[in-house]
């Protein structure tokens, strides 16, 4: 048997053609690897008011999945939601879809190969600790769940504070008999072995925030008699995060244009552009990138800067010390290497102190 996982959508109504054409690539592959079931591991929408609004399209993009699809809410599905009583299962979820949202557990099963066990998000788990455990019936048990595991790599006090929720321990898993868990919440991809349990995070399928560098995979899950194997397949219309750092000239634009290649991203890419230097006038730099904006609106995703590094000084071309020395430490940009922007900073500061006292 086959089955394709993936989480951490995140369809919003602000990107929902972004959103809805990487669902519908999942369903692509979903059908052309003709799996048995489709394995929603939470987060599929990115708030409660985005589930209700798009839900009904969503719910008929479904019904084109040529097998049954488990779908298991993750935390932001109930994000800023009015009733937090309101269940899932009120709502009209088709044909195609079984909501696993019972808690502590959902437990369904399927065959004699396999047989299901949901773990909803929640902000503790204690309650599975005292439960009756389902016997265990079918050859494999699987996990489907959306939480943080302890023990498995760390991700950074960013992805795994701000999500919230509460911890699973992956003794928990095996006490409760489990095989293989595709669990969503961590939005990199990554998979760890605890004895014969394999826990496996397919990432989001989406670049949701600044900094998730790389492809978005979802996970190709396969069962036989001699045991549970996963292959993680890249997500093409998810694109990626790129970073770019770039020197301004003192008229608030790109020192090298050439530098500035954005012909090379794509319509489903996330670019961040680190601006360093010093300029004459923010207006300057301001106006280049609404330029620059209007120019790649059609062409990139998402196109932002970062002016952090940037320092604003009126009339600095004035002054003939420090325009010697910007022409003279450019000069020197290939011998100097990675040290040449902090050198040309401190220099440019150290001038300006002069100046000023």
């Amino acid at each position: 048997m086959k089955f394709l996982q993936f989480s951490d959508l995140h369809i919003s109504e602000a990107e929902k053609a972004y959103s809805f054409q990487i669902l519908d690539e999942l369903l692509n592959i979903a059908n052309t690897e003709s799996v048995d079931a489709l394995f929603l591991c939470g987060d599929i929408f990115d708030t409660y008011s985005d589930f209700v609004a798009l839900r009904h399209e969503f719910v008929k993009k479904m019904e084109s999945a040529s097998a049954e699809v488990f779908f298991l809410p993750g935390n932001h599905e109930g994000l800023r939601r009015p009733d937090k009583h309101t269940r899932y299962q009120m709502f009209d979820w088709g044909k195609k879809i079984r909501l696993l949202d019972e808690e502590p557990y959902h437990f369904i099963y399927l065959n004699e190969k396999i047989e299901i066990f949901g773990i909803p998000h929640s902000q503790s788990y204690t309650q599975l600790l005292n439960i009756s455990i389902p016997e265990k019936k079918a050859k494999w048990r699987i996990g489907l769940a959306h939480a943080t595991v302890l023990n498995m790599s760390y991700t950074g006090p960013k992805e795994e504070v701000e999500e919230g929720g509460g911890l699973l321990d992956p003794a928990l898993f095996q006490k409760l008999n489990m095989d293989f868990v595709a669990i969503g919440h961590i939005h990199s991809s990554r998979s760890q072995s605890f004895g014969k349990l394999e826990v496996c995070y397919a990432g989001s399928s989406r670049v949701w925030r600044k900094g998730e560098f790389g492809a978005r995979f979802c996970v190709l899950i396969q069962v036989n008699e001699q045991g549970i194997s996963k292959k993680y397949l890249p997500i093409q219309s998810a694109g990626q995060f790129y970073e770019l750092n770039i020197e301004l000239d003192l008229n608030g634009k790109a020192k090298s244009e050439a530098d500035l290649n954005l012909d090379q991203y794509g319509k489903s890419d996330y670019l961040l552009v680190h601006w360093n230097g010093v300029v004459e006038s923010n207006q300057e730099k301001q106006n280049y990138e609404i330029a620059l904006k209007s120019k790649y609106k059609d062409r990139i995703r998402l196109l932002e800067f970062d002016d952090q590094k940037v320092k604003t000084v009126p009339d600095i071309s004035e002054n003939v010390a420090i325009r010697q020395f910007i022409q003279i430490i450019d000069q020197k940009k290939e011998e100097l290497g990675s040290s040449w922007a902090l050198t040309k900073q401190l220099g440019i500061e150290l001038l300006l102190n002069e100046v000023t006292k």
